[in-house]
C-alpha cells in the first residue's frame, strides 16, 4: 500500500514538472519569437527539380517538375576548407523529401563525386521579388507556384526564371544564386540529450548543411540590387545611406 501511495505521489510530481516545463518552454518560445521579429533576416528561396532534366516531360513544361520554398533561416556557416551554408525546413516538407531524393539520386554523373553534384539552388532575393517570396511561402494558397497558383494565377514569366547548367531552376532578378549539394541533414526535436528516433512525433524541423558548388550568373549581375529582408512581419530592405555604427577603438 505504501509503495502504491509513493508511486502516485511520484506521478503527481512528474505531471506538475511537465506542466511547468511546458509553460516555461512556451514563454521562452514567445519571447524569442518577439525578439526575432525585430531582427532583419535575408529572404531566400531554395529551388530544386523533382525529376531529372528530360525525364517524363510529355506535354508538360519544366516548371511542372520544379519545386521551391521560401526560407528565412539561410546562413553561411563556413568558408574553409569548403564553403558551407545551412538552413532549416519545417516538417513535413515536400522540399525536404526532394532534397533527400536528390542527395541519394542514382543518376549522378559518374564524373562527379556525389557531394559535388548540385542538388538545389539558393536564390537570395532582391527588392524586385516580394511577390515571388510570398508565392513560395504559402503552399496552401499557391500549391504549384512555378506554373500557377491553382486559382487562375499566371505562371512565372520566362525572363524571371531560368535554369543552371544542371537543370536546376533559378530566379534571374535575385542578387545572387548559389548551386549547392547536401552534405548532411539533422532532424530536430528540441530535446537536450534525447534520441529523436524514440519519438518521431516530437520532430518538427530538419537542418540541412550543404556545400557550395558554384556561384551562378544572374541577369544584369553588375547592376547593384538591394536585398529583400524580412523585418517586423513585412518584406522590406536595408537603407543604403543609413548611418554606420561607430568603429571600436
Amino acid at each position: 500500500m505504501a509503495t502504491f501511495i509513493v508511486g502516485r505521489r511520484v506521478q503527481t510530481i512528474a505531471r506538475k514538472c511537465i506542466r511547468q516545463s511546458s509553460t516555461q518552454t512556451q514563454n521562452l518560445q514567445d519571447r524569442l519569437r518577439q525578439l526575432m521579429i525585430h531582427c532583419a533576416q535575408p529572404v531566400a528561396i531554395v529551388t530544386t527539380r523533382l525529376t531529372p532534366p528530360g525525364h517524363d516531360r510529355q506535354k508538360q513544361s519544366d516548371a511542372h517538375h520544379f519545386h521551391g520554398a521560401t526560407i528565412s533561416s539561410f546562413s553561411s556557416i563556413a568558408m574553409y576548407p569548403h564553403p558551407l551554408i545551412a538552413f532549416s525546413l519545417q516538417l513535413p516538407s515536400r522540399m525536404a523529401d526532394a532534397l533527400h531524393k536528390g542527395h541519394t539520386a542514382a543518376d549522378v554523373p559518374e564524373t562527379l563525386p556525389r557531394n559535388m553534384h548540385p542538388h538545389f539552388v539558393i536564390n537570395l532575393l532582391s527588392t524586385t521579388q516580394p511577390d515571388i517570396a510570398r508565392r513560395f511561402s504559402r503552399p496552401d494558397l499557391y500549391p504549384h507556384p512555378f506554373s500557377h497558383d491553382g486559382k487562375g494565377g499566371q505562371s512565372i514569366r520566362e525572363e524571371r526564371l531560368t535554369q543552371t547548367r544542371d537543370g536546376q531552376p533559378m530566379f534571374q532578378e535575385s542578387i545572387g544564386c548559389i548551386s549547392c549539394a547536401v552534405v548532411h541533414s539533422l532532424r530536430l526535436d528540441g530535446r537536450v540529450g534525447g534520441d529523436a528516433e524514440d519519438d518521431t512525433d516530437a520532430i518538427t524541423s530538419e537542418l540541412f548543411i550543404a556545400r557550395v558548388i558554384r556561384m551562378e550568373s544572374v541577369k544584369n549581375e553588375k547592376e547593384e540590387r538591394m536585398p529583400l529582408v524580412y523585418h517586423r512581419k513585412e518584406f522590406t530592405t536595408v537603407q543604403a545611406d543609413a548611418p554606420k555604427a561607430e568603429k571600436q577603438p
